[in-house]
């Protein structure tokens, strides 16, 4: 089948967008389909990125029914709490991108320097060209979603690859997908890791990956055997610091919410706690009754999500059985579920420092909590974590200098003070990790300057060429302006 014999209404084009596990030979197709788009995309306005902007909002609309229970029957998740977590704000990320897309794409000017004094300088977005989205399972709508509202935003094509481990999500977002778009533009590929392999070995103009820290060191090398630009958001061990000045109470509800809202399985949930050695007793009595308040003792509760698969619902369970053999101590009764794949939530205090829930990224719901007694050390702590700079970091202090030296002093992706996760829904803010927790920002200006190329622009008048003073020969007045400049020092 020749790509050039495909056309917007060929079932041929349609059967791209379709297929389950497809070959090689059709996912190449599909990218030169989608690469022929994103040539014609670099002369068009933003009236048509705006156009399928609408498209895709009309289509969460339309199918948020079928997404909530997908991912109800997918793991556990209720319907309630994806609508808060993931169409909400998909909805307002289209808004915001339909509000500001014309002011990214303006030209802005550069100004004017000693040396362009007579010419005019500006930067331009492009659109990077056609882009591969890689999501994960723990938030399977938002995290394929989200990005391809920024890609086409840019101007990009984009090819989608979803989770096989939600499979009933996967198969729904296939259809809204194709719904919404033609498959030069936008198409879901389902399958296994064998179809993302696949996809990597095409020359994407832009990888855009959600998931571990190992697969995205996976990811990053593939792309660099085509010099591919990447975004990685990845994960990491976030850390809680409650200070001795901290309102217990409410930093007890915040963690408690971050924490276990989808049973913890969260890049930037609260991985674990460091509570000052003076506070302890009292913020784990906190915590507690938090927990007794949000989720009733009936187990396993309605509220909180299933573990995603007997995988990592096993490692969960053999991780807190190691940590309790260890000599940590559960504050609450711990009950697994293995029907369900359903673990209570798990409060763990003074886990050993060697066992698995301190030296990988939990992802489920069970909380360490260790104490510290002096900044210093907490500081050095924090900064030498093995699994290196967290994706985000929670502060709950009522004071200013311990905020400050822990901002100052402590790398994450991004910090939120007295509460927890609300920088991933703040529109103007950055998201992404630094280093081990990724590469790159997402959301809003900062998801479309990921799909772009920001290319300088500088127009000289005809006839001007003011580095013609410093043209060869270089003669003795040749160096003497450039003395002159030099002590300008501008």
């Amino acid at each position: 089948m020749a790509v050039s014999a495909l056309n917007n209404n060929s079932a041929e084009t349609k059967h791209l967008q379709s297929l389950a596990n497809p070959t090689h030979v059709a996912l190449h197709q599909l990218w030169e389909l989608q690469k022929a788009r994103a040539a014609s995309n670099r002369t068009a306005g933003t009236e048509w990125r705006k156009t399928l902007l609408k498209k895709l909002y009309a289509a969460i609309e339309l199918f948020e029914i079928r997404l909530t229970d997908a991912v109800f029957q997918d793991f556990g998740r209720v319907e309630t709490e994806t609508r808060i977590v993931e169409i909400y704000p998909l909805l307002t990320e289209i808004q915001f991108n339909l509000k500001n897309i014309e002011k990214w794409t303006k030209q802005h000017s550069a100004g004017r320097t000693i040396m362009t004094l007579t010419a005019k300088a500006w930067t331009k977005a492009e659109p990077k060209g056609v882009s591969l989205i890689i999501s994960p399972w723990n938030y399977p709508i938002f995290l394929t979603l989200g990005p391809l509202i920024s890609a086409i935003a840019a101007g990009c094509t984009a090819i989608l690859k979803t989770s096989e481990l939600t499979p009933k999500v996967s198969v729904v977002l296939q259809e809204l997908v194709r719904d919404a778009f033609l498959p030069e533009e936008a198409a879901v590929v389902l399958g296994d890791a064998q179809s993302s392999q696949a996809l990597l070995d095409l020359p994407f103009d832009h990888i855009f990956f959600t998931g571990s820290t190992q697969v995205g060191s996976i990811i990053m090398q593939r792309a660099a055997q085509h010099l591919s630009s990447v975004t990685l958001e990845l994960g990491g061990k976030s850390p809680v610091i409650v200070d001795e000045t901290a309102n217990l109470k409410d930093a007890a509800k915040k963690v408690v919410w971050a924490k276990f809202v989808n049973a913890g399985q969260t890049c930037i949930a609260p991985d674990f706690v460091m509570v000052h050695h003076a506070v302890q007793k009292r913020f784990c009595e906190a915590l507690i009754a938090e927990v007794m308040r949000a989720y009733s003792d009936k187990a396993p509760h309605h509220d909180l999500a299933k573990i995603v698969s007997e995988r990592h619902y096993t490692r969960l369970k053999k991780a807190v059985e190691e940590a309790i053999g260890m000599g940590a101590e559960a504050l609450l009764p711990v009950q697994a579920h293995d029907e369900q794949r359903a673990i209570s939530p798990t409060l763990l205090l003074n886990v050993s420092q060697e066992a698995l829930l301190m030296r990988e990224e939990i992802f489920g719901p069970v909380l360490p909590i260790k104490t510290y007694t002096n900044m210093s050390d907490l500081v050095h702590y924090l900064s030498t974590m093995p699994s290196g700079k967290p994706l985000a970091m929670y502060i709950f202090s009522e004071s200013e200098v311990h905020q400050e030296r822990l901002l100052a002093e402590v790398s994450a992706g991004g910090v939120c003070i007295n509460d927890c996760l609300i920088h991933l829904v703040h529109k103007r803010l950055p998201f992404g990790g630094v280093n081990q927790s990724g590469i790159g920002k997402s959301k809003g200006e900062y998801g479309f300057w990921e799909f772009s190329n920001r290319k300088a622009v500088i127009k000289q008048k005809s006839g001007l060429a003011p580095f013609s003073l410093f043209f060869p020969p270089y003669t003795e007045e040749v160096k003497k302006r450039l003395d002159w400049l030099f002590k300008l020092k501008i």
